[in-house]
């Protein structure tokens, strides 16, 4: 479908959510297959047509609906901030890149980048907001059933947002939540009697990250309590899986989840070496031993 096609059509009436919003700003066909900016002049204008009259008074009435001061309208309008944020942006780069004469040049290539970094970060938003909805329908939206997705063999500690975990905005930025995941690992580590300097020392080895993964689900703010629960949903022949849920202590519901893949490698010459038969007894006490509903799986 052209540009010229797309403009001046409802879609949000017709296909309600934010999996119909994503795939119609996808349909616009400003980011080519291949990751790159398409210049359709009708395609881009449309979009901008789309961002400012569909989908930001979509935002505005998700956001009216909830119940001012609460927990999740909070966590609402600073999504809806950022959003409107990156809609102006993608406006404003779209009118810079169609002011510039047609020859190639320093300020147009300035501009291309400028409109499908913004692009790239309003998808990246809707998809959040698709993963959430998603959430929300799989757990019935409940604390409850947010708390079940944490393993019955997880460990826990708990620890305060500082000042050094917040940004600008006065939520934790995130960064400072592989802190968290940190010292949750740490003493999960030490609680199996296997502390890093027992790895190195008695078992010649390091487990070195080959992967983080995170999902964020609510704000935390500075000085807020969080749980954090570490476990251990898969152990391989070289490697081991690690799971992280943050919940919010005074709320009672997940602020982040977060997945590591480690490697065993040899301390010296740092090439991967097979977990140890007493690494994986000591290991087996926070293994996940049942998979509640939406619980992470092992690779």
């Amino acid at each position: 479908m052209s540009g010229r096609e797309m403009m001046g059509r409802s879609v949000v009436d017709a296909r309600p959510g934010h999996r119909a919003l994503l795939r119609t700003f996808r349909e616009f066909g400003v980011v080519a297959p291949d990751g790159e900016l398409r210049e359709d002049p009708d395609a881009l204008r449309g979009a901008v047509a789309f961002l400012r009259h569909e989908l930001l008074p979509f935002a505005r009435r998700e956001e009216e609906a909830l119940e001012p001061g609460s927990t999740r309208h909070e966590g609402v309008s600073f999504e809806h901030a950022f959003l409107a944020a990156e809609i102006d942006a993608f406006a404003d780069a779209v009118a810079a890149l169609q002011s510039l004469p047609a020859e190639p040049s320093r300020e147009r290539d300035e501009a291309r980048y400028r409109v499908l970094r913004a692009a790239h970060r309003i998808e990246a938003a809707l998809e959040l907001h698709v993963q959430k909805e998603e959430d929300e329908r799989g757990s019935a939206g409940s604390v409850e059933a947010q708390r079940e997705t944490i393993p019955v063999a997880s460990f826990r500690v708990t620890e305060r947002a500082r000042w050094s975990d917040v940004d600008a905005a006065g939520i934790v930025c995130y960064g400072a939540y592989l802190r968290f995941f940190e010292l949750a690992e740490t003493e999960l580590f030490r609680a199996a009697g296997i502390p890093t300097p027992v790895l190195a020392d008695r078992h010649g080895l390091w487990l070195v990250r080959r992967r983080v993964e995170c999902d964020f689900h609510q704000p935390v703010r500075l000085d807020a309590e969080l749980e954090i629960h570490a476990f251990v949903p898969a152990i391989g022949r070289t490697s081991l899986e690690l799971g992280f849920v943050a919940r919010r202590v005074a709320e009672g519901d997940v602020a982040a989840r977060s997945r590591y893949v480690l490697v065993a490698v040899d301390r010296e010459r740092f090439r991967p070496v097979p977990i140890p038969d007493a690494v994986r007894e000591a290991l087996a006490a926070f293994a996940i031993v049942r998979e509640p509903t939406g619980a992470p799986t092992g690779a």
